[in-house]
């Protein structure tokens, strides 16, 4: 189980707080989908400098875009 939320959430992006327009909404969701199908291509040297097994990276690459 992850420690901490992952930096590739959109919730780390300054265009992914409230009140911002729905292209910027929709532009933060696809870097969300991007950024977790990176994490899913990572090898196991790479997510050990990260702090995470196979199984969280696996875990949080599979989440939906908008959660």
């Amino acid at each position: 189980m992850l420690k901490e939320p992952m930096m590739f959430t959109t919730a780390t992006l300054p265009h992914a707080r409230t009140g911002t327009s729905i292209v910027d909404r929709i532009a933060a969701r696809l870097v969300t989908m991007r950024t977790r199908a990176q994490l899913a291509k990572l090898d196991d040297h790479m997510l050990r400098d990260l702090g995470l097994t196979e199984g969280e990276a696996l875990r949080e690459a599979r989440r939906p875009f908008w959660d």
